[in-house]
Order: C-alpha cells, then structure tokens, then sequence
C-alpha cells in the first residue's frame, strides 16, 4: 500500500519488513549412546542392537532448543571426522546435550566430541588467515566431563 501523497520517504521510513522463517538458526546436536539395550515390541528379551551402535538425541532437548527457536540436526558420534565436519560447515552452531553416563567413557563419543572441540577451536581463533564468524558451542550435563576427560 503506498502513500496517497506521494510522500516516498515517509513510506520507507515507517514501513513494517517481513522477517522469514528462514532466519532461525540452525544447530547440529551431537547424538549420544544409548544408556540400555533395544529390547523387542513384544518383550522376549531378545536384545536387537548393542547401546553402543545405537545413538539417539533426548527429546527434552529436542524441545527445549525448538522451543527457543531453534533449527535440530543431529550430528551422529558415530560418524567419521570428515563427515562430522561436513555436518558442522552447515549449521551455524552446535549443541552438546551430554545425558548418557556411557558417553564418557565411549571410545567414539569422544572422538567425535573432540573432533567437534577442534573445529570450534580452529573457527574461533583469532588469525587472520584462519578468521570468520564466531561458531558457539553450547555444553549440558556430562558433557563437561567428557570435555575434562
């Protein structure tokens, strides 16, 4: 709708701008071990995968960043680096939900948080040759012990 005057720049000075949904962030979270066994739907006891092959995301956290607005990717730990850091160039932050007491003592959790580590690391210096956007990382629960061990 434009002005009857004509007045162009009383137009442009108090127009209202549409902000898309395509501004929300979007963020990787590191998938964790799972803390027990799959067992089957009808409860025999048949164990189907071992934890340690399975990972999953909490969906407490799930919600809590969709919640704030948020964008979820999973990043799996079971990964290679390459393709962890693959995950990582498209997401404009990552977020470490740290629930699963196994996740501290897994080989390939920590090999994938430590992968992680150094990507933020290396995009948060301050080199010029290396500079760019500040990348967050965002640490909950036993992930700090896994960033300690």
């Amino acid at each position: 709708m434009r002005p009857k005057d004509g007045n162009m720049d009383a137009y442009w000075k108090y127009r209202i701008i549409d902000i898309s949904d395509n501004r929300r962030p979007i963020y990787g979270v590191l998938t964790e071990p799972l803390k027990g066994d799959m067992r089957s739907k009808n409860d025999t006891g048949e164990i189907f995968e071992i934890a340690e092959d399975v990972s999953y995301i909490p969906k407490a956290h799930v919600s809590f960043l969709e919640q704030s607005g948020i964008i979820v990717v999973p990043i799996s730990f079971l990964d290679s680096d390459e393709e962890i850091i693959s995950m990582l160039n498209e997401v404009n932050g990552v977020y470490i939900s740290g629930d699963s007491h196994k996740a501290v003592a897994n080989r390939k959790y920590q090999k994938a948080f430590s992968t992680i580590l150094k990507y933020v690391n290396d995009k948060n210096t301050d080199k010029e040759e290396t500079k760019s956007d500040y990348f967050p990382m965002f640490v909950m629960g036993k992930g700090l012990q896994t960033f300690v061990s």
